[in-house]
Protein backbone atom coordinates (compact mmCIF):
# COMPACT_ATOMS: atom_id res chain seq x y z
CA UNK A 1 0.00 0.00 0.00
CA UNK A 2 1.10 3.30 -0.96
CA UNK A 3 2.55 5.67 1.53
CA UNK A 4 2.67 8.44 -1.12
CA UNK A 5 1.38 11.91 0.54
CA UNK A 6 -0.33 14.10 -2.81
CA UNK A 7 -0.54 17.60 -3.20
CA UNK A 8 -3.26 19.09 -1.82
CA UNK A 9 -6.29 19.57 -3.73
CA UNK A 10 -5.06 15.64 -5.75
CA UNK A 11 -5.72 14.40 -1.93
CA UNK A 12 -8.76 15.91 -1.06
CA UNK A 13 -9.99 14.24 -4.07
CA UNK A 14 -8.39 10.64 -3.89
CA UNK A 15 -10.00 11.07 -0.10
CA UNK A 16 -13.07 12.17 -1.26
CA UNK A 17 -13.53 9.34 -3.92
CA UNK A 18 -12.19 6.50 -0.82
CA UNK A 19 -14.89 7.95 1.41
CA UNK A 20 -17.76 7.53 -0.95
CA UNK A 21 -16.37 3.90 -1.62
CA UNK A 22 -16.48 2.89 2.13
CA UNK A 23 -19.58 4.89 2.27
CA UNK A 24 -21.05 2.49 -0.97
CA UNK A 25 -20.25 -0.28 0.92
CA UNK A 26 -21.66 0.22 3.88
CA UNK A 27 -24.89 0.67 2.17
CA UNK A 28 -24.33 -2.34 0.54
CA UNK A 29 -22.97 -4.31 3.74
CA UNK A 30 -20.33 -5.26 2.05
CA UNK A 31 -17.73 -4.67 4.83
CA UNK A 32 -15.22 -6.82 3.85
CA UNK A 33 -14.97 -3.73 0.66
CA UNK A 34 -15.37 -1.20 3.12
CA UNK A 35 -12.52 -2.77 5.43
CA UNK A 36 -10.11 -2.58 2.59
CA UNK A 37 -11.43 0.95 1.74
CA UNK A 38 -10.82 2.04 5.12
CA UNK A 39 -7.53 0.01 5.23
CA UNK A 40 -6.13 2.06 2.58
CA UNK A 41 -7.41 5.47 4.14
CA UNK A 42 -5.20 4.73 7.28
CA UNK A 43 -2.69 2.37 6.99
CA UNK A 44 1.25 3.72 6.57
CA UNK A 45 0.31 7.14 6.26
CA UNK A 46 2.38 10.46 7.61
CA UNK A 47 1.30 11.71 10.69
CA UNK A 48 -0.43 15.26 9.98
CA UNK A 49 -1.94 14.15 6.36
CA UNK A 50 -5.52 14.87 7.91
CA UNK A 51 -4.99 18.37 7.78
CA UNK A 52 -5.47 18.55 3.87
CA UNK A 53 -8.84 17.61 4.83
CA UNK A 54 -11.57 20.18 3.91
CA UNK A 55 -13.09 21.54 7.58
CA UNK A 56 -16.51 20.08 6.55
CA UNK A 57 -15.76 16.84 5.82
CA UNK A 58 -13.91 15.84 8.96
CA UNK A 59 -16.41 14.76 11.14
CA UNK A 60 -17.84 12.47 8.53
CA UNK A 61 -14.46 11.10 8.14
CA UNK A 62 -13.77 10.82 12.00
CA UNK A 63 -17.49 8.82 11.75
CA UNK A 64 -16.54 6.24 9.59
CA UNK A 65 -13.35 5.57 11.06
CA UNK A 66 -15.23 4.80 14.52
CA UNK A 67 -17.48 2.52 12.23
CA UNK A 68 -14.66 0.67 10.67
CA UNK A 69 -12.97 0.29 14.34
CA UNK A 70 -16.18 -1.34 15.19
CA UNK A 71 -15.71 -3.63 11.91
CA UNK A 72 -12.69 -4.60 12.76
CA UNK A 73 -13.31 -5.51 16.31
CA UNK A 74 -15.85 -7.63 15.02
CA UNK A 75 -13.79 -9.49 12.45
CA UNK A 76 -10.66 -10.29 14.88
CA UNK A 77 -8.72 -7.32 12.77
CA UNK A 78 -7.71 -5.43 15.96
CA UNK A 79 -4.28 -4.03 14.87
CA UNK A 80 -6.41 -1.72 12.07
CA UNK A 81 -8.95 -1.55 14.71
CA UNK A 82 -6.29 0.80 16.31
CA UNK A 83 -5.58 2.33 13.33
CA UNK A 84 -8.52 3.47 13.17
CA UNK A 85 -9.33 4.41 16.72
CA UNK A 86 -5.97 6.70 16.17
CA UNK A 87 -6.41 8.14 13.24
CA UNK A 88 -9.91 9.29 14.27
CA UNK A 89 -8.04 11.02 17.09
CA UNK A 90 -5.78 12.92 14.95
CA UNK A 91 -8.53 14.28 12.64
CA UNK A 92 -10.18 15.18 15.94
CA UNK A 93 -7.29 16.99 17.26
CA UNK A 94 -7.43 19.22 14.06
CA UNK A 95 -10.82 19.41 14.65
CA UNK A 96 -12.68 22.84 15.71
CA UNK A 97 -15.71 21.37 16.02
CA UNK A 98 -14.74 20.72 20.07
CA UNK A 99 -18.25 20.12 21.05
CA UNK A 100 -18.62 17.63 18.11
CA UNK A 101 -15.01 15.67 19.15
CA UNK A 102 -15.79 15.85 22.57
CA UNK A 103 -18.43 13.29 21.83
CA UNK A 104 -16.64 11.24 19.28
CA UNK A 105 -14.40 10.56 21.63
CA UNK A 106 -16.52 9.87 24.91
CA UNK A 107 -17.72 7.15 22.01
CA UNK A 108 -14.17 6.02 21.13
CA UNK A 109 -13.60 5.88 24.87
CA UNK A 110 -16.54 3.44 24.93
CA UNK A 111 -15.42 1.37 22.01
CA UNK A 112 -11.99 1.13 23.19
CA UNK A 113 -13.64 -0.54 26.17
CA UNK A 114 -15.22 -3.27 23.69
CA UNK A 115 -12.15 -3.69 21.92
CA UNK A 116 -10.16 -4.24 25.28
CA UNK A 117 -12.84 -6.58 26.31
CA UNK A 118 -12.56 -8.44 23.08
CA UNK A 119 -8.82 -8.81 22.49
CA UNK A 120 -7.02 -7.83 26.27
CA UNK A 121 -3.74 -8.95 24.53
CA UNK A 122 -4.04 -4.97 22.17
CA UNK A 123 -5.02 -3.71 26.05
CA UNK A 124 -2.15 -1.87 25.94
CA UNK A 125 -1.86 -0.29 22.33
CA UNK A 126 -5.88 0.64 22.55
CA UNK A 127 -5.77 2.36 26.01
CA UNK A 128 -2.57 4.12 24.88
CA UNK A 129 -4.55 5.50 21.37
CA UNK A 130 -7.11 6.76 23.66
CA UNK A 131 -5.32 8.10 26.14
CA UNK A 132 -2.96 10.24 23.51
CA UNK A 133 -6.55 11.27 22.01
CA UNK A 134 -7.69 12.35 25.39
CA UNK A 135 -4.29 14.63 25.48
CA UNK A 136 -4.68 16.19 22.15
CA UNK A 137 -8.39 16.96 23.29
CA UNK A 138 -7.59 18.35 25.95
CA UNK A 139 -4.52 20.32 24.66
CA UNK A 140 -7.49 21.77 21.97
CA UNK A 141 -10.14 22.36 24.71
CA UNK A 142 -7.08 24.78 26.72
CA UNK A 143 -5.86 26.42 23.24
CA UNK A 144 -9.67 27.50 22.71
CA UNK A 145 -9.52 28.98 26.26
CA UNK A 146 -12.02 26.21 28.19
CA UNK A 147 -9.78 25.65 31.05
CA UNK A 148 -11.93 23.18 32.94
CA UNK A 149 -13.04 21.10 30.12
CA UNK A 150 -9.21 20.71 29.74
CA UNK A 151 -8.26 19.63 33.25
CA UNK A 152 -11.11 16.83 32.61
CA UNK A 153 -8.57 15.52 29.80
CA UNK A 154 -5.77 15.64 30.50
CA UNK A 155 -5.08 14.76 33.81
CA UNK A 156 -6.34 11.35 33.96
CA UNK A 157 -5.19 10.58 30.21
CA UNK A 158 -1.46 11.03 31.83
CA UNK A 159 -1.89 9.80 35.54
CA UNK A 160 -4.07 6.71 34.44
CA UNK A 161 -2.64 6.16 31.16
CA UNK A 162 0.44 7.40 29.36
CA UNK A 163 2.45 7.69 32.72
CA UNK A 164 1.78 4.21 32.92
CA UNK A 165 1.45 2.70 29.44
CA UNK A 166 4.63 4.22 27.22
CA UNK A 167 7.54 4.01 29.01
CA UNK A 168 9.01 7.02 26.82
CA UNK A 169 6.49 9.36 28.14
CA UNK A 170 8.59 9.90 30.95
CA UNK A 171 11.09 13.32 30.82
CA UNK A 172 10.18 13.66 27.42
CA UNK A 173 8.64 16.12 25.30
CA UNK A 174 5.09 15.36 25.44
CA UNK A 175 5.29 15.05 28.75
CA UNK A 176 6.82 18.53 28.83
CA UNK A 177 4.26 19.92 26.81
CA UNK A 178 1.57 17.69 29.22
CA UNK A 179 2.84 19.56 32.39
CA UNK A 180 3.10 22.92 30.64
CA UNK A 181 -0.44 22.73 28.98
CA UNK A 182 -1.41 21.27 32.71
CA UNK A 183 0.11 24.22 35.01
CA UNK A 184 -1.80 26.86 32.34
CA UNK A 185 -5.28 25.47 32.78
CA UNK A 186 -4.59 25.40 36.93
CA UNK A 187 -3.38 28.76 36.50
CA UNK A 188 -6.04 29.87 34.70
CA UNK A 189 -8.66 28.04 37.08
CA UNK A 190 -7.08 28.61 40.57
CA UNK A 191 -3.90 31.01 40.29
CA UNK A 192 -0.65 30.73 40.49
CA UNK A 193 -0.27 29.33 43.84
CA UNK A 194 -2.10 26.01 42.34
CA UNK A 195 -0.09 25.69 39.32
CA UNK A 196 3.27 26.41 40.89
CA UNK A 197 4.08 22.49 41.35
CA UNK A 198 3.03 21.48 38.10
CA UNK A 199 4.94 24.32 35.89
CA UNK A 200 8.06 23.62 37.77
CA UNK A 201 7.93 20.78 37.09
CA UNK A 202 7.37 21.21 33.45
CA UNK A 203 10.57 24.01 33.71
CA UNK A 204 12.75 20.86 34.85
CA UNK A 205 11.75 19.26 31.87
CA UNK A 206 12.26 21.74 29.35
CA UNK A 207 15.70 22.65 31.21
CA UNK A 208 17.09 18.59 30.52
CA UNK A 209 15.55 18.80 26.91
CA UNK A 210 17.80 22.30 26.79
CA UNK A 211 14.92 24.38 25.99
CA UNK A 212 13.73 22.88 22.37
CA UNK A 213 12.79 26.08 20.71
CA UNK A 214 9.74 24.08 18.84
CA UNK A 215 8.08 24.42 22.18
CA UNK A 216 8.52 28.09 22.94
CA UNK A 217 4.65 28.30 22.99
CA UNK A 218 4.52 25.44 26.09
CA UNK A 219 7.38 26.95 27.51
CA UNK A 220 7.10 30.79 27.78
CA UNK A 221 3.81 30.78 29.63
CA UNK A 222 4.86 28.32 31.97
CA UNK A 223 8.10 30.59 32.99
CA UNK A 224 5.65 33.02 33.75
CA UNK A 225 3.64 31.26 35.60
CA UNK A 226 6.38 30.29 37.75
CA UNK A 227 7.83 33.56 38.22
CA UNK A 228 4.72 34.87 38.45
CA UNK A 229 4.38 32.90 41.67
CA UNK A 230 8.09 33.63 43.15
CA UNK A 231 6.80 37.22 42.60
CA UNK A 232 3.99 36.65 45.18
CA UNK A 233 5.60 34.20 47.49
CA UNK A 234 7.66 34.74 50.68
CA UNK A 235 10.13 33.31 51.73
CA UNK A 236 11.67 32.34 47.90
CA UNK A 237 15.65 32.52 47.22
CA UNK A 238 16.13 35.37 44.58
CA UNK A 239 18.47 32.81 43.12
CA UNK A 240 15.73 30.82 41.84
CA UNK A 241 13.29 34.14 40.85
CA UNK A 242 16.74 35.90 38.92
CA UNK A 243 17.40 31.72 37.35
CA UNK A 244 13.77 31.87 36.06
CA UNK A 245 13.81 35.60 34.65
CA UNK A 246 16.89 34.44 33.10
CA UNK A 247 15.36 31.65 31.25
CA UNK A 248 12.66 33.62 30.30
CA UNK A 249 15.27 36.22 28.99
CA UNK A 250 16.87 33.36 26.88
CA UNK A 251 13.65 32.42 24.96
CA UNK A 252 13.52 35.62 23.36
CA UNK A 253 16.33 35.10 21.49
CA UNK A 254 15.38 31.87 19.89
CA UNK A 255 11.97 33.74 19.55
CA UNK A 256 13.24 36.70 17.92
CA UNK A 257 14.67 34.29 14.85
CA UNK A 258 11.21 32.87 14.31
CA UNK A 259 10.36 36.09 14.10
CA UNK A 260 7.74 35.83 17.20
CA UNK A 261 9.93 38.33 19.20
CA UNK A 262 6.42 39.53 20.82
CA UNK A 263 5.62 36.78 23.41
CA UNK A 264 8.01 37.22 25.95
CA UNK A 265 8.06 41.13 26.20
CA UNK A 266 4.34 40.49 26.53
CA UNK A 267 5.09 37.43 29.26
CA UNK A 268 7.19 40.65 31.19
CA UNK A 269 4.66 42.69 30.86
CA UNK A 270 1.80 40.89 32.17
CA UNK A 271 4.46 39.99 34.94
CA UNK A 272 4.64 43.55 35.57
CA UNK A 273 0.52 44.15 36.29
CA UNK A 274 0.78 41.45 38.75
CA UNK A 275 3.41 43.30 40.50
CA UNK A 276 1.65 45.93 40.65
CA UNK A 277 -1.48 44.57 41.71
CA UNK A 278 0.34 43.01 45.01
CA UNK A 279 1.78 46.62 45.62
CA UNK A 280 5.11 45.43 44.36
CA UNK A 281 5.82 48.73 42.83
CA UNK A 282 9.62 47.92 42.53
CA UNK A 283 9.43 44.87 40.96
CA UNK A 284 7.05 46.02 38.51
CA UNK A 285 9.55 48.86 37.24
CA UNK A 286 12.40 46.19 36.75
CA UNK A 287 9.79 44.18 34.61
CA UNK A 288 7.96 46.76 32.77
CA UNK A 289 11.62 48.19 32.20
CA UNK A 290 12.79 44.32 30.95
CA UNK A 291 9.93 44.52 28.71
CA UNK A 292 10.47 47.92 27.31
CA UNK A 293 14.02 46.94 26.55
CA UNK A 294 13.35 43.88 24.63
CA UNK A 295 10.30 46.31 23.03
CA UNK A 296 12.79 49.23 22.03
CA UNK A 297 15.59 46.80 20.30
CA UNK A 298 12.94 45.48 18.01
CA UNK A 299 11.66 48.31 17.33
CA UNK A 300 15.08 49.36 16.45
CA UNK A 301 16.37 46.67 14.55
CA UNK A 302 12.80 46.22 12.42
CA UNK A 303 10.93 49.41 12.78
CA UNK A 304 8.13 47.18 13.92
CA UNK A 305 4.67 49.49 15.13
CA UNK A 306 3.65 47.18 17.39
CA UNK A 307 6.51 47.44 19.59
CA UNK A 308 6.53 51.32 19.30
CA UNK A 309 2.81 51.02 20.14
CA UNK A 310 3.91 48.72 22.91
CA UNK A 311 6.79 51.16 24.26
CA UNK A 312 4.15 54.12 24.97
CA UNK A 313 1.95 51.45 27.05
CA UNK A 314 5.36 50.26 28.96
CA UNK A 315 6.55 54.10 29.84
CA UNK A 316 3.20 54.82 30.96
CA UNK A 317 3.07 51.92 33.05
CA UNK A 318 6.62 52.49 34.36
CA UNK A 319 5.82 56.18 35.44
CA UNK A 320 2.99 54.44 37.21
CA UNK A 321 4.83 51.97 38.99
CA UNK A 322 7.53 54.97 39.99
CA UNK A 323 4.93 56.99 41.18
CA UNK A 324 3.44 54.60 43.04
CA UNK A 325 6.78 53.81 44.94
CA UNK A 326 7.38 57.70 45.35
CA UNK A 327 9.62 58.10 43.06
CA UNK A 328 8.58 61.45 41.31
CA UNK A 329 11.09 62.81 39.32
CA UNK A 330 11.59 59.04 37.58
CA UNK A 331 7.63 58.69 37.13
CA UNK A 332 8.12 62.24 35.09
CA UNK A 333 10.68 61.48 32.96
CA UNK A 334 9.03 58.17 31.86
CA UNK A 335 5.60 60.12 30.83
CA UNK A 336 8.16 63.15 29.58
CA UNK A 337 9.62 60.29 27.17
CA UNK A 338 6.16 59.01 26.66
CA UNK A 339 5.00 61.88 25.68
CA UNK A 340 6.09 63.13 22.40
CA UNK A 341 5.81 59.39 20.98
CA UNK A 342 2.09 60.30 21.38
CA UNK A 343 2.38 63.92 20.47
CA UNK A 344 3.78 62.76 16.90
CA UNK A 345 1.47 59.80 15.93
CA UNK A 346 -0.10 59.52 13.34
CA UNK A 347 -3.23 60.01 13.37
CA UNK A 348 -2.89 61.57 17.34
CA UNK A 349 -3.72 59.75 19.92
CA UNK A 350 -5.50 62.02 21.78
CA UNK A 351 -7.02 59.71 24.24
CA UNK A 352 -3.58 58.52 25.41
CA UNK A 353 -2.41 62.06 25.14
CA UNK A 354 -4.54 63.59 27.29
CA UNK A 355 -4.00 60.43 30.13
CA UNK A 356 -0.25 61.20 29.68
CA UNK A 357 -0.89 65.36 30.48
CA UNK A 358 -3.08 64.66 33.51
CA UNK A 359 -0.29 61.91 35.19
CA UNK A 360 2.44 64.49 34.35
CA UNK A 361 -0.04 66.81 36.09
CA UNK A 362 -0.39 64.77 39.41
CA UNK A 363 3.66 63.84 39.30
CA UNK A 364 4.36 67.73 39.28
CA UNK A 365 2.08 68.20 41.65
CA UNK A 366 3.78 65.47 43.91
CA UNK A 367 6.79 67.41 43.08
CA UNK A 368 5.94 70.71 44.30
CA UNK A 369 6.55 71.59 41.08
CA UNK A 370 3.88 74.52 40.53
CA UNK A 371 4.53 75.95 37.04
CA UNK A 372 4.56 72.28 35.21
CA UNK A 373 2.05 71.04 37.33
CA UNK A 374 -0.49 73.64 35.70
CA UNK A 375 0.84 72.93 32.43
CA UNK A 376 -0.20 69.70 32.17
CA UNK A 377 -3.14 69.93 34.07
CA UNK A 378 -4.19 72.98 31.51
CA UNK A 379 -3.43 70.62 28.56
CA UNK A 380 -5.24 67.97 30.21
CA UNK A 381 -8.51 70.21 31.47
CA UNK A 382 -9.07 70.92 27.74
CA UNK A 383 -8.87 67.32 26.55
CA UNK A 384 -10.99 66.07 29.52
CA UNK A 385 -13.83 64.59 27.53
CA UNK A 386 -11.25 61.74 26.42
CA UNK A 387 -9.93 61.08 30.04
CA UNK A 388 -11.05 58.21 31.82
CA UNK A 389 -13.63 58.89 34.13
CA UNK A 390 -11.43 58.82 37.65
CA UNK A 391 -9.04 61.14 36.07
CA UNK A 392 -11.20 63.37 34.34
CA UNK A 393 -13.41 63.96 38.03
CA UNK A 394 -9.78 64.95 39.73
CA UNK A 395 -8.06 67.19 36.83
CA UNK A 396 -12.03 69.13 36.86
CA UNK A 397 -12.14 69.28 40.28
CA UNK A 398 -8.90 70.69 41.03
CA UNK A 399 -8.41 73.12 38.03
CA UNK A 400 -10.86 75.68 39.69
CA UNK A 401 -8.00 76.31 42.55
CA UNK A 402 -5.05 76.23 40.24
CA UNK A 403 -6.24 78.99 38.35
CA UNK A 404 -7.24 80.87 41.19
CA UNK A 405 -3.39 80.46 42.83
CA UNK A 406 -2.33 81.93 39.11
CA UNK A 407 -4.72 84.55 39.19
CA UNK A 408 -3.47 85.43 43.13
CA UNK A 409 0.32 85.20 41.60
CA UNK A 410 -0.60 87.21 39.08
CA UNK A 411 -2.40 90.17 41.05
CA UNK A 412 0.81 89.98 43.52
CA UNK A 413 3.02 90.81 40.53
CA UNK A 414 1.37 93.78 39.61
CA UNK A 415 -0.33 91.79 36.29
CA UNK A 416 -4.04 92.69 37.25
CA UNK A 417 -5.50 92.26 33.48
CA UNK A 418 -4.30 88.11 33.39
CA UNK A 419 -4.89 87.81 37.36
CA UNK A 420 -9.00 89.30 36.68
CA UNK A 421 -8.53 86.60 33.27
CA UNK A 422 -7.46 83.64 35.79
CA UNK A 423 -10.40 84.86 38.37
CA UNK A 424 -12.66 84.55 35.39
CA UNK A 425 -11.39 81.07 34.44
CA UNK A 426 -11.30 79.68 37.94
CA UNK A 427 -15.24 80.54 38.49
CA UNK A 428 -16.18 78.91 35.21
CA UNK A 429 -14.30 75.81 35.70
CA UNK A 430 -15.57 76.01 39.85
CA UNK A 431 -18.60 75.52 37.89
CA UNK A 432 -17.96 73.22 35.48
CA UNK A 433 -16.85 70.91 38.38
CA UNK A 434 -20.31 71.04 40.21
CA UNK A 435 -22.61 70.71 36.83
CA UNK A 436 -20.18 67.17 35.87
CA UNK A 437 -20.28 66.29 39.70
CA UNK A 438 -23.66 68.02 41.54
CA UNK A 439 -23.62 65.17 44.13
CA UNK A 440 -19.84 65.07 44.91
CA UNK A 441 -18.67 67.38 47.98
CA UNK A 442 -15.47 68.19 46.56
CA UNK A 443 -16.71 71.04 44.52
CA UNK A 444 -19.00 72.28 46.24
CA UNK A 445 -15.76 72.88 48.98
CA UNK A 446 -14.01 73.93 46.24
CA UNK A 447 -16.20 76.99 45.30
CA UNK A 448 -17.51 77.64 49.03
CA UNK A 449 -14.00 78.33 49.92
CA UNK A 450 -13.07 80.32 46.93
CA UNK A 451 -16.16 82.69 47.72
CA UNK A 452 -15.23 82.84 50.67
CA UNK A 453 -11.72 84.07 49.82
CA UNK A 454 -13.02 86.35 47.63
CA UNK A 455 -15.26 88.01 50.04
CA UNK A 456 -19.23 86.56 48.78
CA UNK A 457 -20.40 85.27 52.22
CA UNK A 458 -23.31 84.94 51.33
CA UNK A 459 -22.39 82.70 48.14
CA UNK A 460 -19.93 81.08 50.14
CA UNK A 461 -23.03 80.05 53.05
CA UNK A 462 -24.95 78.56 49.85
CA UNK A 463 -21.89 76.53 48.45
CA UNK A 464 -20.57 74.93 51.92
CA UNK A 465 -23.75 73.78 52.77
CA UNK A 466 -24.60 72.04 49.31
CA UNK A 467 -20.99 70.59 50.22
CA UNK A 468 -21.93 69.14 53.56
CA UNK A 469 -25.16 68.07 52.17
CA UNK A 470 -23.43 65.46 50.02
CA UNK A 471 -20.75 65.12 52.26
CA UNK A 472 -23.03 63.09 54.90
CA UNK A 473 -23.39 60.51 52.05
CA UNK A 474 -19.78 59.94 51.03
CA UNK A 475 -16.23 59.29 52.93
CA UNK A 476 -14.34 62.14 50.97
CA UNK A 477 -11.59 63.89 51.87
CA UNK A 478 -10.15 67.28 50.46
CA UNK A 479 -6.28 67.94 50.73
CA UNK A 480 -4.24 71.48 50.78
CA UNK A 481 -0.24 71.28 50.09
CA UNK A 482 2.53 73.73 50.11
CA UNK A 483 1.29 75.08 46.26
CA UNK A 484 -1.89 76.33 47.56
CA UNK A 485 -0.06 78.47 49.96
CA UNK A 486 -0.95 81.78 47.97
CA UNK A 487 -4.80 81.28 48.42
CA UNK A 488 -4.91 79.73 52.08
CA UNK A 489 -6.66 80.96 55.09
CA UNK A 490 -4.07 81.68 58.06
CA UNK A 491 -5.39 78.62 60.38
CA UNK A 492 -4.94 76.09 57.27
CA UNK A 493 -1.31 77.78 56.16
CA UNK A 494 -0.62 77.37 60.05
CA UNK A 495 -1.57 73.17 60.06
CA UNK A 496 0.25 73.21 57.19
CA UNK A 497 3.34 74.33 58.54
CA UNK A 498 5.96 71.42 57.60
CA UNK A 499 4.20 68.95 56.36
CA UNK A 500 3.62 68.07 52.66
CA UNK A 501 0.05 68.31 52.86
CA UNK A 502 -2.96 68.14 55.07
CA UNK A 503 -6.08 66.28 54.69
CA UNK A 504 -9.72 66.81 55.87
CA UNK A 505 -12.80 65.31 56.10
CA UNK A 506 -15.33 67.13 53.53
CA UNK A 507 -18.04 67.26 56.30
CA UNK A 508 -15.52 68.82 58.74
CA UNK A 509 -14.24 71.49 56.33
CA UNK A 510 -17.35 72.76 54.61
CA UNK A 511 -19.25 73.09 58.41
CA UNK A 512 -15.64 75.06 59.67
CA UNK A 513 -15.36 77.42 56.42
CA UNK A 514 -19.54 77.96 57.22
CA UNK A 515 -19.20 78.54 60.44
CA UNK A 516 -16.33 81.53 59.42
CA UNK A 517 -18.43 82.72 56.35
CA UNK A 518 -21.51 83.26 59.11
CA UNK A 519 -19.29 85.34 61.72
CA UNK A 520 -17.92 87.55 58.47
CA UNK A 521 -21.79 87.86 57.81
CA UNK A 522 -22.90 88.78 61.15
CA UNK A 523 -24.96 85.71 61.93
CA UNK A 524 -23.62 85.08 65.09
CA UNK A 525 -26.64 82.70 66.21
CA UNK A 526 -26.32 80.80 63.17
CA UNK A 527 -22.44 80.48 63.15
CA UNK A 528 -23.21 79.11 66.75
CA UNK A 529 -25.49 76.73 65.58
CA UNK A 530 -22.75 75.46 62.38
CA UNK A 531 -20.23 75.24 65.43
CA UNK A 532 -22.79 72.94 67.01
CA UNK A 533 -23.10 70.66 63.98
CA UNK A 534 -19.22 70.91 63.64
CA UNK A 535 -18.33 69.96 67.19
CA UNK A 536 -20.57 66.78 66.91
CA UNK A 537 -18.98 65.94 63.63
CA UNK A 538 -15.39 66.21 65.13
CA UNK A 539 -16.36 63.93 68.34
CA UNK A 540 -18.02 61.66 66.37
CA UNK A 541 -16.67 61.06 63.00
CA UNK A 542 -15.13 57.50 62.44
CA UNK A 543 -11.39 59.06 61.07
CA UNK A 544 -10.48 55.10 60.39
CA UNK A 545 -12.40 55.19 57.87
CA UNK A 546 -11.43 58.04 55.71
CA UNK A 547 -8.17 56.82 53.51
CA UNK A 548 -5.23 59.01 52.63
CA UNK A 549 -1.41 57.64 52.88
CA UNK A 550 0.90 59.89 54.67
CA UNK A 551 -1.86 61.58 56.69
CA UNK A 552 -3.64 58.96 59.30
CA UNK A 553 -6.65 59.03 60.97
CA UNK A 554 -4.83 60.37 64.17
CA UNK A 555 -3.43 63.24 62.24
CA UNK A 556 -7.06 64.22 60.64
CA UNK A 557 -8.58 64.31 64.53
CA UNK A 558 -5.97 66.16 65.75
CA UNK A 559 -6.14 68.89 62.64
CA UNK A 560 -9.88 68.89 62.70
CA UNK A 561 -10.13 69.88 66.59
CA UNK A 562 -7.80 72.52 65.98
CA UNK A 563 -10.34 73.77 63.48
CA UNK A 564 -13.25 73.33 66.00
CA UNK A 565 -10.75 75.31 68.53
CA UNK A 566 -10.06 78.06 66.07
CA UNK A 567 -14.13 78.71 65.42
CA UNK A 568 -14.45 78.77 69.33
CA UNK A 569 -11.80 81.51 69.76
CA UNK A 570 -13.05 83.88 66.55
CA UNK A 571 -16.35 83.53 68.44
CA UNK A 572 -14.93 84.54 71.53
CA UNK A 573 -13.09 87.57 69.67
CA UNK A 574 -16.36 88.70 68.02
CA UNK A 575 -17.80 88.35 71.44
CA UNK A 576 -15.11 90.94 72.79
CA UNK A 577 -15.55 92.96 70.38
CA UNK A 578 -19.24 93.38 70.56
CA UNK A 579 -18.48 94.10 74.68
CA UNK A 580 -16.12 96.88 73.89
CA UNK A 581 -18.78 98.45 71.45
Amino acid sequence: MSSRIYPSEEFRILLMTQWQEAQAARTKKDYRLMKSVIERMVVRRKPGFWMFIAFDVRLDVSEVLLLAGKECNACMVCDLAIDCFSCAIEIMGNNDDLDGAQVLLDDWNRQGRECISAHPDHMADVTLAIGRGNVELGLAFMEDGRFKEALDYLTPAVWKVLRKQDPEFRDSESEGIFASALGNCLYMESGAVSAFDTVRQARLIWKSLNWPFEHVDFIVPSLKVHLEYLLGAEGVNPWEENEVRSELLMQNYALVKLQREMLVPAAFTTLGLVAVDNKLDGKAVELFEQAYTLHKRTMNTKGSEESCTEIKKLLMLIGLAHFNSGDYTKAASAYLECLPLLEKQQPAEEQKLAGCCASLGVTYSALFDYDNMMFYYERAFHMETLLPSDVRQLVITNMGHMYYVRAVLMERDGQEELSSTYHVKASEAYQKARDEYPFNSVPYVNYGYYLFRRGDYFGAVAALGEAYHNAIAEKDTILFDCLEDPILIEDLRHELRGQEFISIPTTIISLYLKALAQIKMGNVSGAQDTAGVLQDEVYNCSFADYCCEGFGPDDMKQLSKSLLRSVRSTFRAVANNTEQC
